[in-house]
């Protein structure tokens, strides 16, 4: 949460707010893998293209 405080008192918010939610879509992905069915990676991955 300390990298948030950070983040918002920079210039280029828009490349660090993208990069923190690539991050956090990632983390998810590391708790919900186990749960989803190997199909759903093609989705996933089309999804972080984006």
């Amino acid at each position: 949460m300390g990298l948030v405080i950070v983040v918002v008192g920079s210039p280029p918010n828009f490349l660090v707010v993208h990069f923190l939610r690539v991050l956090l879509i990632l983390k998810l992905l590391f708790v919900f893998a186990p749960l989803l069915k190997p199909m759903s990676w093609g989705l996933i991955s089309m999804f972080l293209l984006i």
